[in-house]
């Protein structure tokens, strides 16, 4: 009963520290290319991590809703 509690809180740990790793690491595209790969629009079989993957779109996503929020470029400048 003991054990229970140090374990369960290591197990948390390694678990989330491994989640945040994946989402931001690696950088590049790690694994094996495979040209027409037929899954989802993948370079192939491997791991990049979800946050650089999807940068361009979440970027283009935020500048979109900012400038139908705030105003257009011409009243930028």
């Amino acid at each position: 009963m003991l054990t229970i509690p140090p374990v369960t809180a290591f197990v948390t740990w390694v678990h989330v520290w491994m989640a945040l790793k994946m989402l931001f690491y690696p950088v590049k595209f790690w694994g094996i290319r495979i040209p027409n790969f037929p899954f989802f629009g993948l370079p192939g079989i491997g791991w990049q991590g979800i946050v650089p993957r999807k940068a361009g779109k979440i970027s283009g996503v935020i500048v979109d809703q900012t400038l139908s929020k705030l105003g257009s470029l011409d009243e930028f400048f």
